[in-house]
C-alpha cells in the first residue's frame, strides 16, 4: 500500500490550537524557538509558509514578522513583511515598554 502525502495545510492545522487571537503551533520547533515543517523533505519555518500560502511566494531575504510578538503563532492575520530595523524597534518597545530611545 503506498501512503498518501497528507497536504501541507492539512498538517498546519493539526498542529495548532487557538489560543486568544494566535494560532499555536504545537509541532515542530528549531533550536531558537520557531516552529518547523517539512516541505517537500525540506524542513521550513512555518510562519513563511503560512505567509506564502495567504500572500505568494517570498524572496530568500524577505522576513516575516510576527505583529503579535509570539513566534509560535502562525495566524496568517498576525504575520507581515518587514526590515530588521523595524523588528528591533518593535522588540525594544515590546520588551521595555517604551519607544527607542526614551528614557
Amino acid at each position: 500500500m503506498t501512503r498518501r502525502a497528507v497536504p501541507v495545510e492539512q498538517r498546519i492545522l493539526t498542529y495548532t490550537t487557538k489560543k486568544g487571537d494566535c494560532n499555536v503551533w504545537s509541532g515542530c520547533i528549531n533550536n531558537v524557538g520557531y516552529p518547523m515543517i517539512n516541505v517537500k523533505g525540506k524542513m521550513k519555518l512555518v510562519h513563511r509558509v503560512v505567509y506564502e500560502m495567504e500572500h505568494g511566494a517570498l524572496l530568500p531575504n524577505d522576513e516575516v514578522h510576527h505583529a503579535c510578538e509570539n513566534k509560535l503563532c502562525v495566524n496568517p492575520e498576525h504575520l507581515h513583511l518587514g526590515t530588521m530595523p523595524e523588528r528591533m524597534y518593535r522588540l525594544h518597545k515590546h520588551v521595555f515598554g517604551q519607544e527607542w530611545g526614551s528614557k
